[in-house]
């Protein structure tokens, strides 16, 4: 396995600073792929609000709120069916999250797989990635609370 380091004026950070090179392990480097997924989604990493997402789309297989946060640090790998359900919410290849293998979007959903595929879905995805990040960060706070609002209903 090839090994990655991020560096800044010639020093390692991330998870990894401090430790020497060499010794990132498998967590830490699926760590930076959720992480990169992460905000090139638009999602924030927060742990909380990272965990509140991930229920939303989850179908019952949840996140605590601390588990959310071993994923992000690198303390812990999520089970397949859940890197699954992170690779879908982030529109990256569940290989190239769990493993970094392959190609980073290769098998991920696009909006021709989405369950409506009528042309105002496709305009409407369309419009939302030609949104500043600032406001797609708002309309995904929407949609999230929305989401909650129908889970609830269901309940």
């Amino acid at each position: 396995m090839k090994e990655i380091f991020l560096r800044k004026n010639n020093q390692i950070v991330g998870a990894d600073a401090g430790n020497p090179p060499g010794s990132v392990s498998e967590g830490m480097l699926f760590a930076r792929r959720l992480n990169s997924a992460a905000f090139a989604a638009g999602i924030h990493t927060s742990a909380t609000q990272f965990a509140r997402g991930f229920n939303l789309r989850s179908d019952g297989l949840t996140v605590t709120t601390h588990g959310a946060r071993k994923w992000l640090r690198g303390d812990s790998i999520p089970t397949q069916g859940r890197i699954q359900i992170l690779a879908d919410w982030t529109g990256v290849s569940a290989a190239w999250l769990r493993f970094g293998e392959g190609d980073r979007y290769a098998g991920a959903p696009t909006v021709l797989d989405c369950k409506a595929r009528d042309a105002q879905s496709v305009v409407l995805v369309r419009d939302f990635l030609r949104l500043p990040k600032e406001s797609q960060a708002v309309v995904r706070g929407l949609i999230d609370v929305l989401l909650q609002a129908a889970i609830s209903a269901q309940k």
